[in-house]
C-alpha cells in the first residue's frame, strides 16, 4: 500500500531465511569507481560507496547521475558483438574536458565478495575468450536498466496508430527470454540477430541471408519463443498494474500475429512480416483501441513500468548463485504524481527482493519521500542514500556524499560541523531545520494528525509541536511531554536569536542544547512507550 503498513515489509521478510534453506544470495555491488568517465573528468578516481545495498542517488541536472547509469549500463553489456565495439562505446565516453584519454578512462566494480573487475580500453570484462567474467556476462543479459525515454517507447512514439510493442520486448523486455531452438536454450534476442541478416540481404553477397533453412529453424523457435513469453507475461503484468493501485487497467493479451518471411523483388525488400506486439487492454471494462491517445499520463507511466517489470521478473530467474541481479531505475517516476509515486517503492520491495536496485533521481522530493518511507517501514536498513554536489568547475568531478535516511539527521551532521569549525550562527540555522524535520518525522513515525495545509512543506513547526503535544498528553500518558517542550524551548530561542536584528549572537552552549534536544526527540523516535503498546 502507499499510506500505511505497506508491502515494503516485505524486504524485512525477505532478510530472514532458515539455515540451509535457500542459496547464498548473488554477489551484490560494493563500490563502484568512475575515472574520466562522461561528466567525471579524471585523473581522479571518484569511488560510489553502495555497500551490496539496493541505493538511492539524488543529483540535480548536470551532476553526473545519468554518468552513473551509463557506467553501469556500459560495464553490464552484452549488446555489443565484440571487443572493438566495447572499445568505441568507451571511447565515446571520455571526458571532453579532461586532458587525458581513453586509455587512462575506466570503469571498476568491486562486488560484496571482494571480486574486482574493471573496463578500460584494453578489456571488457564481457569480451570472449577465457579472461571473461562469466558473472558480469551473466549479469548483463539479466539486468533491468531503465530510463524515462524508455518508457516513451511503450506510450508515447506510436503516433496515432496502434502501439507495437515487438521492439520493446525483443530488445529490452523480453530479450532474454530462453526459447528453445534446436533442443538447446537461446534467447530471443540471438534468435533474430540471426533473422536480421535475412533483411534487405546485400546484393553482391551471397552467404548472408538467403539460407532459406536456416531462415524458416530460427523463425519458427522465434515464433514459439516469443509467443510463449507473451502468455506468461499477461497476468504478470495484471499482477504489476495491481501493485501499482491501477486496478481500473487490465491487459487482456498481447497478440502476436508470428512472423512470415515474404521473397519481394528487389532484396532491398526483403523482410518479416508479423513484427507486431499488440496489446489488448481494458479501462474500467471497455476495450481502448488506442491506450497512449485515451489513458492520463499517470496510467500510461503504470502501464510501461507494468510491462518492463513484467518481462524482466519472468526473464529474471536464475538458478546460477553467482550472477548478479540489478536493476537501475533513472527517473522513471517522472509521469507519476507524488500519490502514485510509493506504490512502486513497495512493489519493488515485494517482487525484486532479491535483486540490488539503485534508483537515480533529480528530484528532491521524490528523493525525501523515498527517505523517509523507507525509515518509516523500517527498510532503510537495506537501502543507502547519496547526495551528487556537481564540481567547481569542468575540471573537477562531480562528489557523492553520503546522507541518512532521516533528513534530521543530515541536518544535525551539518550543525555539528559547523558548530566544529566555529561557525555558531550557521550551525544554529542547521540546527533549527534539524529540529522542524525532527519533530516532522516524530509526528509521522507516531501518525499523528496535523493542522491541514495545501502545500505540506509549509506547515509551522508550531502546529507540529502542538499536535505532538495534545498526542502525547491524550494517547501516551504524557510520556514525550518533557523531550518535546525541551525541543521548543531551544527552537525560540534559535529563532528569537536568529531573526531579531541588534540581538546578541547566538551563544555555544544555546545551540549545544538544541542539539542535544533534537537528538533526544530522534532518540525518543527509537522508543514506544508502555501506554502506546497497551
Amino acid at each position: 500500500m502507499a499510506n500505511g503498513g505497506g508491502t515494503i515489509a516485505g524486504e524485512l521478510a525477505g532478510a530472514v531465511l532458515e539455515a540451509g534453506a535457500a542459496p547464498p544470495p548473488p554477489p551484490r555491488i560494493k563500490e563502484l569507481r568512475l575515472s574520466n568517465f562522461r561528466a567525471f573528468p579524471g585523473p581522479s578516481t571518484v569511488s560510489i560507496p553502495f555497500g551490496g545495498k539496493n541505493a538511492v542517488i539524488f543529483g540535480e541536472n548536470g551532476s553526473g547521475k545519468s554518468t552513473i547509469f551509463h557506467a553501469l549500463d556500459g560495464f553490464f553489456s552484452v549488446t555489443e558483438r565484440n571487443p572493438a565495439q566495447r572499445r568505441k562505446r568507451l571511447e565515446d565516453s571520455v571526458n571532453l574536458f579532461s586532458p587525458i584519454f581513453a586509455d587512462e578512462t575506466w570503469v571498476e566494480i568491486e562486488f560484496s565478495d571482494d571480486v574486482v573487475e574493471r573496463w578500460n580500453s584494453t578489456r571488457h570484462p564481457c569480451d570472449p575468450g577465457a579472461a571473461r567474467s562469466e558473472r558480469v556476462f551473466g549479469a548483463g543479459y539479466r539486468k533491468a536498466f531503465l530510463d524515462y525515454r524508455a518508457l516513451l517507447e511503450t506510450n508515447f512514439r506510436h503516433s496515432t496508430g496502434a502501439i507495437n510493442l515487438f521492439d520493446v520486448c525483443v530488445h529490452g523486455a523480453l530479450r532474454d527470454y530462453q526459447a528453445t531452438h534446436e533442443g538447446s536454450q537461446e534467447a530471443l534476442r540471438e534468435l533474430w540477430r540471426v533473422l536480421e541478416r535475412h533483411i534487405s540481404p546485400p546484393r553482391y553477397n551471397l552467404s548472408v541471408g538467403r539460407d532459406s533453412d536456416e531462415r524458416n529453424s530460427f523463425r519458427t523457435s522465434f515464433n514459439a519463443g516469443l509467443g510463449e513469453a507473451l502468455d506468461a507475461m499477461v497476468p504478470l503484468v495484471n499482477d504489476m498494474l495491481a501493485a501499482l493501485h491501477w486496478q481500473d487497467i487490465k491487459l487482456e493479451s498481447l497478440s502476436f500475429p508470428r512472423l512470415t518471411y515474404n521473397t519481394e523483388w528487389p532484396l532491398r525488400h526483403r523482410d518479416f512480416d508479423g513484427k507486431k506486439v499488440t496489446p489488448l487492454i481494458k479501462f474500467n471494462g471497455e476495450d481502448l483501441d488506442t491506450p497512449h491517445l485515451s489513458l492520463n499520463e499517470a496510467r500510461q507511466s503504470a502501464l510501461a513500468l507494468a510491462i518492463y517489470f513484467a518481462g524482466r521478473k519472468l526473464c529474471g530467474e536464475t538458478t546460477l548463485t553467482d550472477v548478479p541481479k540489478l536493476m537501475v531505475l533513472d527517473d522513471v517516476i517522472v509521469g507519476l504524481d507524488q500519490s502514485n509515486r510509493l506504490p512502486v517503492l513497495d512493489l519493488l520491495a515485494d517482487k525484486f527482493k532479491d535483486w540490488q536496485i539503485i534508483i537515480l533521481t533529480h528530484d528532491r522530493l521524490w528523493f525525501d519521500m523515498t527517505r523517509s518511507y523507507h525509515r518509516r517501514h523500517q527498510a532503510d536498513r537495506f537501502w543507502t542514500y547519496s547526495v551528487l554536489h556537481p564540481g567547481g568547475n569542468l575540471t573537477t568531478p562531480p562528489t557523492p556524499l553520503p546522507v541518512s535516511s532521516s533528513a534530521a539527521k543530515e541536518a544535525i551532521q551539518l550543525a555539528r560541523q559547523f558548530l566544529a569549525d566555529g561557525h555558531i550562527n550557521a550551525s544554529g540555522n542547521a540546527t533549527r531545520i534539524a529540529a522542524e524535520r525532527a519533530i516532522r518525522e516524530f509526528c509521522e513515525e507516531k501518525k499523528i494528525g496535523v493542522k491541514y495545509q495545501v502545500d505540506s512543506e509549509k506547515i509551522a513547526f508550531s502546529d507540529f509541536y502542538r499536535a505532538a503535544r495534545d498526542w502525547s498528553n491524550k494517547s501516551s500518558q504524557s510520556a514525550y511531554r518533557d523531550v518535546l517542550d525541551n525541543l521548543q524551548m531551544y527552537v525560540e530561542i534559535l529563532l528569537n536569536r536568529l531573526s531579531h536584528g541588534g540581538t546578541p549572537q547566538l551563544e555555544r552552549y544555546d545551540v549545544q542544547g538544541a542539539i542535544t534536544a533534537t537528538d533526544a526527540l530522534l532518540l525518543a523516535l527509537k522508543v514506544v512507550s508502555k501506554y502506546e503498546q497497551a
